[in-house]
């Protein structure tokens, strides 16, 4: 079955940064962010987790902007026009995966190796910096990696996103969004990474069935990141981020449940994570 379709400018998948609001202000800059369920915008298909599949992607842009996809690049090339150079890109993501990954992004954009599996995407004026930033891309991999099954996508690729971006990390295949907010010069903030690298077992390959129970995918992707921080970062900073989570909980629960019901979803979300992450130590405890 073959269906053609359109979209528009206004699709609530994509956003339009402005040049004033990007990091070298010369160019546009555009993402699309598809989770929850915003893929449907942009194309026909169903927003829900359990539903997977392949996809390629053939995008067309003006030098010197540069298109990239969440998924690995087949092959590039350059059609003069009378407007200068368009630069063809087309990519193939052959591992199936839930619609929320479905990512595109356009810009001002250049690429630096962060490792021998990984790679930082950023504007020229913070890439430098972003990749030393995320140098340690390739230990959290080999760690996580010893206690979970080979990472099955080849590479990990981050780009760094403009400050408008409301997230702090998304983790899309071969393209994870990440905050410019984690770039502050002492690596403390890179295990946001690390949760997004997690994210590659725990809901890009094993995925929830429904968004009733998206605490699986987050829950064991946030089990996982802390054992890479116990790993690289010792018993005390692991701790540390054991206890704040605790406290996020009784925030939660403090704030939000007991004065709006609409929080529930989210209450237990952060309590069904919690609970794993006791669970899933205990159990390797045992083990040892």
């Amino acid at each position: 079955i073959t269906i053609e379709y359109s979209t528009v400018p206004t699709a609530t998948a994509v956003s339009w940064v402005p040049e004033n609001q990007t990091f070298n202000g010369d160019l546009k800059f555009m993402y699309t962010q598809c989770e929850a369920i915003h893929c449907r915008s942009i194309a026909p298909l169903q927003d829900s987790p359990g539903i997977k599949s392949t996809y390629n992607a053939t995008l067309r842009v003006e030098a010197p902007y540069v298109a990239i996809a969440s998924a690995l690049l087949v092959k590039q090339t350059d059609i003069p026009s009378s407007n200068g150079i368009i630069k063809v890109y087309e990519y193939a993501q052959k591992i199936p995966v839930p619609t929320y990954l479905l990512a595109l992004v356009a810009g001002h954009i250049e690429y630096k190796s962060a490792g021998k599996r990984a790679g930082v995407y950023a504007e020229p004026k913070i890439l430098n910096q972003s990749a030393d930033e995320l140098i340690e891309i390739d230990s959290f991999m080999n760690i996580i990696e010893k206690v979970l099954v080979p990472y099955a996508w080849g590479v990990y690729n981050v780009i760094i996103m403009p400050p408008s971006f409301p997230y702090g990390g998304m983790e899309n295949p071969y393209l994870t969004f990440v905050s410019p907010s984690i770039i502050i010069g002492d690596r403390s903030s890179s295990y946001v990474v690390a949760h997004e690298i997690c994210h590659s077992w725990f809901g890009n390959q094993i995925t929830n069935r429904n968004w009733s129970h998206f605490w699986l995918n987050e829950g064991f992707t946030r089990y996982s990141e802390r054992l890479i921080i116990r790993k690289l970062y010792g018993e005390t900073k692991y701790t540390c981020q054991c206890r704040i989570g605790m406290y996020d909980l009784r925030d939660v629960i403090n704030n939000f449940y007991s004065q709006n019901k609409q929080a529930v979803s989210y209450t237990h979300l952060r309590a069904h994570e919690t609970s794993l992450h006791l669970v899933c130590r205990l159990l390797l405890e045992k083990k040892k």
